[in-house]
């Protein structure tokens, strides 16, 4: 079916913003004549594919030094400006960062990387002479500033980054503040140093005197921007893409834009420095890059358009939510669900098969839980997934109430064993508060506990309880568990402050049956130019009991589904094959996931071009999380393939302006792609606002009434635009094969 845009939408549609981002990660490094308030002559230093980044002026304004990525490793090169030399300072086993000129010697410093976040601060001659270690005790260094010939201002790595002051020589250093911004400079006419600090938002421009240690603020940075230059009179400069802005050194002064240096092709400008005299600007920017949003805007319109006025995937919705319902590993809905997928895939003429996987049979059975003293009253519970269940007949125990596993180790066996431990923790979202729904109940095993009970994982209630799996621990005993409502988790916890004691029954007839088979099911439309390259998405089919599955995950499932039959219903055949996975068994195995994975070989593996995710609910989408494993996210110097990644997916992003779901962040996946991303394909995980995912996730609440049907299409327009850009664009994501970095700074 063929969508007839109105002419107006249309046009919008194709007036999505076109910008650049490198097809090969590389930045330049460039030199403008600078004349007060305006610049004059661009002049290219560096011009090639690679990292050639963070320059500096001697103290001739001559010659400048910056750091080179070349032959595998980074060293410092010097470049004449006079006669247009350039040569490495010196080629070293290791790699060199940040040079920076020491004040009153013919020498620079630099951050030395040995590997394993060995990062030190080193003197380099620029003549004869051998290098020499600065701050033996501080480690690792990411980035510097001279405060005078003996200390240094330093941005250190770390949980979290710190700015420090040290003094050349032996000794640590004196943590001045977290947080920092990695420019790092003195104020012109004054012995007071700069940095960014990033610990709230807006970032600000901050002036710290290094004798007495007081930080105050000068003022806000352009939005989302760390580096930046002072002028030796006085003005602060910095970068907005291609856009150079200044303003004077007083508070009331405003930010005016310099110039736009678009048209010299020079963008996304980050490094800034100038000479002694301020007469010149040394500048880093990226190289000129494929423009994948302009490539792109008709196919995006045309996947657009019909996803925001899709009705088939709502009814595909409305079908599996009404008819099928909640979809267990192991249980009938969900062999129904599988059945009529396929099904219905084969009559839309997509190319479909199912996997085999053998998933765990889990049951609930019956059961109940209630207080029996002081008072006596039921109260609301859900088994956690792959519990045991009680004896015949329950269990009826005294409670203990902890907070956190602190407070239960320092319990005890003789205060824990025989009773039921209830975690009361807090809510601090979802990450913290599901270690005691996942490893709660053999923590409390261990110390004879015979049933433990998990305050729901979520941050509102409305005496709903939230189910989850657990993990036993197989060197404890299996205790039976299950989910309680914040309002009861909260309850016996006021009686235990009191002193008052509590006594629970609970019933459950748990139980774990033998695997069953069940399938993943695959769909996808082959590669026009190479089949063998995949791009995938998708989300989890299975679900819990409870409920109907919705944003947790069929909505997703049925979004990527969506997608694919809307880029066929097109005719948009992209060059390498686009492919749709529904994985089974997520909620208590990921089965699914590792079958799709333990099917492919090593060099199918590598074909996989990127993953992509949605199980996060289907409220409203604002964009991806872009990771691949193993980035060092603490690196002093971002990985320059990721980089350009990135700026990739941000040009992606641009074409999906239109429905507010353009961005694109750094960090992402999924459980179910994680199993690839350990691979090493890139993974991305669609983000949403996540308003209220948490308030009905693993519940009974989790219907089709909490989903909203233009969010739905927001989310299968996201899905649809991304990954056939992705299947289709000329280059892969990044380059088969290829892995971070981890010992780059």
């Amino acid at each position: 079916m063929r969508w007839n845009l109105p002419a107006a939408f249309v046009a919008s549609l194709l007036l999505v913003a076109s910008a650049a981002a490198a097809q090969i990660p590389s930045t330049d490094v460039f030199v403008v004549t600078a004349d007060g308030d305006s610049i004059g002559e661009v002049r290219r230093v560096t011009d090639r594919e690679g990292y050639d980044n963070q320059p500096q002026f001697l103290p001739d304004g001559e010659r400048l030094v910056y750091s080179s990525l070349r032959s595998g490793g980074t060293d410092i090169r010097i470049h004449d400006l006079r006669s247009g030399e350039d040569d490495v300072l010196r080629e070293t086993a290791e790699s060199e960062y940040s040079p920076t000129p020491i004040p009153g010697r013919e020498a620079i410093s630099l951050v030395r990387d040995f590997g394993n976040q060995d990062q030190q601060l080193w003197s380099f001659p620029l003549g004869a002479g051998e290098p020499e270690l600065l701050l033996p005790d501080v480690n690792p260094v990411g980035y510097h500033a001279w405060v005078d010939e003996e200390r240094l201002l330093l941005f250190v790595l770390g949980e979290p980054m710190t700015l420090q002051l040290a003094a050349v020589g032996p000794g640590r250093g004196s943590v001045l503040a977290d947080s920092p911004g990695r420019a790092l400079a003195r104020i012109p006419g004054s012995r007071e140093m700069s940095f960014v600090d990033k610990s709230t938002e807006p970032w600000r421009v901050m002036a710290l005197d290094p004798d007495g240690g007081t930080i105050r603020a000068l003022f806000e940075t352009i939005g989302g921007r760390e580096d930046y230059a002072w002028a030796p009179d006085g003005t602060l400069w910095m970068a907005d893409d291609s856009r150079l802005y200044r303003r004077g050194p007083k508070n009331d002064s405003v930010w005016s834009e310099v110039a736009d240096l678009d048209g010299e092709g020079i963008r996304g400008i980050t490094r800034l420095t100038f000479s002694p005299d301020g007469k010149r600007l040394a500048i880093v920017g990226q190289r000129p890059p494929a423009d994948l949003t302009a490539a792109y805007r008709d196919e995006a319109a045309k996947i657009l358009g019909a996803a925001l006025t899709d009705v088939e995937g709502w009814e595909k919705l409305e079908h599996l939510a009404t008819e099928i319902g909640h979809r267990l590993s192991g249980s009938v809905g969900l062999e129904r669900a599988i059945d009529w997928a396929v099904e219905r895939m084969e009559a839309e003429g997509l190319a479909v098969s199912k996997q085999s996987v053998m998933v765990p049979h889990w049951v609930r059975g019956a059961e109940s839980a209630a207080i029996v003293a002081p008072v006596e009253r039921d109260m609301p519970m859900l088994g956690l997934g792959n519990s045991v269940g009680t004896p015949p007949g329950g269990i009826t125990a005294p409670v203990v109430v902890v907070r956190d596993f602190d407070e239960l180790e320092a319990l005890g066996r003789e205060r824990v064993e025989g009773k039921i431990v209830v975690y009361a923790v807090d809510w601090r979202g979802y990450g913290y508060t599901v270690r005691y729904r996942s490893r709660g109940a053999s923590r409390a095993a261990a110390l004879g506990a015979v049933a433990a009970l998990v305050r729901s994982a979520t941050g509102l209630s409305l005496q709903t309880p939230h189910t989850g799996a657990l993990r036993y621990d197989d060197e404890q005993p299996k205790i039976p568990a299950a989910a309680i409502t914040v309002e009861d988790a909260d309850w016996m916890r006021r009686m235990a402050e009191r002193g008052l004691d509590v006594t629970l029954r609970l019933e459950m007839e748990a139980q774990m049956l033998p695997d069953v088979e069940s399938f993943n099911v695959i769909a996808e439309i082959p590669g026009a130019e190479r089949p063998e390259e995949v791009v995938v998405m998708g989300g989890h089919y299975d679900s819990w009991d409870v409920g109907e599955g919705v944003h947790d995950d069929g909505a997703a499932c049925l979004a990527a589904w969506q997608a694919l039959r809307l880029i066929q219903q097109l005719e948009l055949q992209p060059r390498r094959t686009l492919r749709v996975v529904l994985w089974t068994n997520e909620e208590n195995g990921l089965r699914g996931a590792r079958a799709y994975r333990d099917a492919l070989s090593e060099d199918e593996l590598a074909d996989h071009v990127a993953a992509l995710e949605m199980d996060g609910g289907v409220e409203r989408p604002v964009g991806f999380g872009f990771d691949v494993h193993g980035l060092d996210e603490n690196a002093a110097e971002p990985d320059p393939t990721y980089e350009a990644a990135l700026a990739r997916l941000e040009q992606i992003g641009r074409l999906l302006e239109p429905i507010e779901a353009s961005e694109i962040r750094r960090g992402g996946g999924g459980a179910d792609i994680g199993q690839l991303m350990r691979g090493g394909v890139p993974g991305l995980g669609l983000r949403t606002v996540l308003e209220h995912y948490f308030d009905w996730h693993h519940t009974a609440a989790d219907t089709l009434d909490k989903a909203d049907l233009q969010d739905f299409r927001r989310a299968i327009a996201l899905l649809g635009v991304t990954s056939y850009v992705l299947a289709d664009m000329p280059e892969r994501l990044v380059p088969r094969g290829w892995a971070p970095e981890q010992e780059q700074p």
